[in-house]
C-alpha cells in the first residue's frame, strides 16, 4: 500500500512496565486471546474512522476518492489492525526477553516492521481501489472494475493472484521508514508528555 498517514497505537507505559515488571507481565498477559483481540479491534477502528472522517476534507480529489471509497475503507482496517497489532507485540517480546531501556531506535524497528507486515496485508484491497477509481467504461457503458467483488475478479482472471502485489516491493523500501519513525516519535511525545504531567502532579 502506498505510504499511509501515521497510525500509532495507544498503549500503556513502555517504561512502567519495565520498572514493575510483574505487573507489566501480568497486563501483557491478561485475557490471552482477548488481548489480542482488542488490539487488533482497536487498531482496525481507529484507522477506519480516521479514513471515514479525513477523506471528504480533500475537496480537489473527492470525486476521484468516492469511486474506491468502500475499498478505502476496507483496506484501512486491515492496516490499522495489523501494525497496531504487530508493533505492540514486537515491542513486548523484545523488551520482555532483552530486559534493556526502551529507546527510539527499537522502537522504530519495531515500527518499521509493523509497516512492512500491515502493507502487505492489506495492498491487495489498495490495489482494488486503484483499480475502481481509474476505471474506465466499455463501448456498452459498463464498468468492469465497478465493484469490489467484480475488480476482484477481473484481477484475477488477466493478471492472477500476482496483480493484487503488483508494486509492493517499492512500498516495503518507502513504506516502512515512515511507519516506523511515526511510531517511534509518537511514543517519545507520549513518555515526555507523561513526565511533563506527573511533574505538574496532574
Amino acid at each position: 500500500m502506498a505510504v499511509k498517514e501515521a497510525r500509532v497505537p495507544i498503549l500503556h507505559d513502555d517504561r512502567t512496565d519495565h520498572t514493575h515488571h510483574e505487573s507489566a507481565g501480568r497486563a501483557g498477559r491478561v485475557g490471552g486471546g482477548t488481548a489480542v483481540v482488542t488490539s487488533l479491534i482497536a487498531g482496525a477502528a481507529a484507522g477506519a474512522l480516521a479514513k471515514t472522517t479525513i477523506a471528504p476534507l480533500d475537496r480537489a480529489k473527492i470525486n476521484f476518492q468516492t469511486k474506491g471509497f468502500p475499498a478505502t475503507v476496507l483496506g484501512v482496517i486491515p492496516y490499522a489492525g495489523v501494525s497496531f497489532f504487530t508493533y505492540d507485540t514486537l515491542k513486548q517480546l523484545y523488551y520482555q526477553k532483552m530486559e534493556g531501556k526502551h529507546n527510539a531506535l527499537v522502537n522504530m524497528c519495531c515500527g518499521g516492521a509493523a509497516g512492512a507486515v500491515a502493507q502487505t496485508a492489506s495492498y491487495p484491497l489498495d490495489i482494488v481501489r486503484r483499480r475502481m477509481q481509474t476505471a474506465r467504461p466499455d463501448a456498452a457503458g459498463r464498468y468492469a472494475c465497478g465493484t469490489i467483488p467484480g475488480t476482484v475478479r477481473h484481477v484475477y482472471r488477466s493478471e492472477g493472484w500476482r496483480g493484487f502485489f503488483k508494486g509492493l516491493s517499492m512500498n516495503w523500501v518507502k513504506g516502512p521508514i515512515a511507519v516506523g519513525i511515526s511510531f517511534a516519535t509518537y511514543d517519545a511525545i507520549r513518555s515526555s508528555l507523561r513526565d511533563l504531567a506527573r511533574a505538574l502532579h496532574w
